[in-house]
């Protein structure tokens, strides 16, 4: 039994930088890396938000070295000063900044997701303990030479294929021309050609993803570099506790408005595979990759290292058991913030759907608001379906599609760690049970997400039983009252014959 880990090994006495630091993966890692690794530092960009100073988000996050950046920028606004420190220090960089909105704008999602990228590309090629062609300078350490550099990308990014392997795809427009474009027209213009550049892409995320990944590996030669494709990223399965989520982004958008009562259709093919990895193993198996992203520079290994982190091949997962793991377990932990009883009712036919979306969806909302004009209150709930409507198309691609993903490498790499480095960096796929996965998921999404401390649990399955007696009250009205309505209807047709 190997209990040596190679992992903090690598680890050790490094200067990292982690883009994205902010974000509900990048937190993850930062918290990862400080809490097994023996780094020597570590920066992390931030950019000001709001009416907060990066000092003030950084406050509130935690205390450690930060770059004031902004990855949309040229140079990624850094100044000179953080510049020059980063070059001189950094051994190891982890590059997952991005605009994850689907909906984003073509310009916004460009210059985040591309020019971001290049521009990191860049920085990285100037950093003198990542430049492959390095020489050995004095007092430098041999071991502190030949490091990794990780970027994050999505599995999605080639998603207008059906068969994704872990390898380097070819896409139709360059960074260098997208950014051309993107900085010559307005947004009215960009408005007018950006289906002719998207293509078959279905949104501006993937596809800037999939240009991104080509910007990486132009500068392969020149740097070590490793990627990882994650599919889609839900919440943690134990690491650092199970269930934790910090967003309602996506996926867990979804399944937070199903548990509430508020989403009760989507797109969907029940019957196809649901994606879903937990974040903890996006994390472990990014630290994992800058570790062999070293090892094989070093020992001079070709290929590219792409890593699918996905669930599919070894715990496939389909949409229907999502929903069923889902309401068996809100019974269990419901929400004292329902509104209505958890009812979900997909549908992959585009006609069948919009129906469901306006009896289920639209009417309620209109009739909700109506009421709440009555008594004095702003209405709301029409405004928010609009949006839960445009988060509902969003997913529907992805519930209505099948992709055949292979992920051998990173099964190879999971394979090629140590007992102590499995034990402690798990993403290994095959070992999540769904069922014991989504307790925690529902739990974290109460705990997490609407903040309901546990001791309410009672007073929520009160509510819980009351809502489902309504729930089957009126859909017994409903019933008798089209029963009765097909009665005069069939007796009136029958009269006149």
């Amino acid at each position: 039994m190997n209990g040596a880990s190679n992992i903090c090994d690598y680890f050790k006495q490094k200067t990292v930088l982690i883009t994205g630091a902010t974000g509900f993966v990048g937190k993850l890692l930062v918290e990862k890396i400080l809490r097994t690794c023996d780094v020597n530092k570590m920066y992390v960009t931030m950019r000001p938000k709001k009416n907060k100073s990066i000092y003030q988000r950084m406050e509130e996050y935690f205390e450690n070295p930060i770059i004031n950046a902004d990855i949309g920028l040229p140079n990624l606004g850094i100044s000179e000063t953080d510049r020059k420190m980063i070059i001189e220090e950094v051994n190891i960089v982890f590059h997952s900044a991005a605009t994850t909105r689907f909906d984003e704008t073509l310009r916004i999602a460009s210059y985040v997701n591309v020019r971001g990228t290049l521009e990191m590309m860049k920085l990285c090629t100037e950093m003198e303990n990542l430049r492959v062609s390095v020489v050995l300078v004095e007092d430098i350490p041999n071991y502190l030479l030949f490091q990794s550099v990780v970027h994050v990308s999505t599995a999605y990014s080639f998603c207008v294929q059906s068969k994704i392997e872990e390898k380097c795809y070819k896409s139709h427009l360059q960074g260098a021309d997208l950014l051309n474009i993107v900085d010559t027209l307005d947004d009215e213009k960009l408005d007018v050609i950006k289906p002719l550049l998207l293509k078959q892409w279905p949104n501006t995320y993937v596809f800037t993803k999939s240009i991104a990944e080509n910007v990486v590996w132009e500068y392969y030669d020149i740097l070590p570099i490793g990627m990882v494709r994650p599919s889609i990223i839900t919440a943690t399965v134990c690491d650092p506790v199970p269930g934790w989520v910090d967003n309602l982004i996506g996926a867990t958008g979804v399944f937070v408005g199903t548990l509430l009562g508020v989403i009760r259709t989507m797109k969907c093919r029940s019957d196809y595979i649901a994606d879903l990895v937990p974040a903890d193993h996006v994390v472990n198996c990014m630290i994992a990759t800058a570790t062999m992203v070293h090892k094989n520079r070093e020992n001079q290994n070709e290929g590219r290292g792409i890593y699918n982190c996905i669930t599919s091949c070894q715990r496939p997962l389909t949409w229907g058991e999502c929903s069923a793991f889902g309401a068996k377990h809100a019974d269990k932990i419901p929400s004292t913030m329902a509104i209505w009883s958890v009812i979900f009712l997909p549908s992959s036919h585009s006609y069948l759907y919009l129906l469901l979306h306006f009896i289920l969806h639209v009417v309620p909302a209109y009739v909700i608001d109506f009421f709440c004009i009555c008594v004095g209150k702003k209405p709301q709930l029409v405004k928010g379906y609009q949006k839960i409507a445009k988060l509902l198309n969003v997913i529907g691609y992805f519930a209505t599609r099948q992709w055949n993903f292979s992920n051998s490498n990173t099964q190879e790499l999971w394979a090629s760690l140590s007992d102590h480095d499995k034990e402690r960096y798990n993403f290994d796929a095959g070992s999540i049970d769904w069922n014991t996965y989504f307790y925690h998921y529902v739990y974290g999404g109460r705990i997490y997400l609407l903040k309901e401390p546990l001791d309410t649990v009672p007073q929520a399955r009160i509510k819980q039983r009351k809502l489902k007696i309504t729930h089957y009250t009126l859909m017994i009205i409903i019933t008798m009252f089209l029963a009765y309505s097909a009665k005069c209807i069939c007796s009136g047709l029958l009269m006149n014959l």
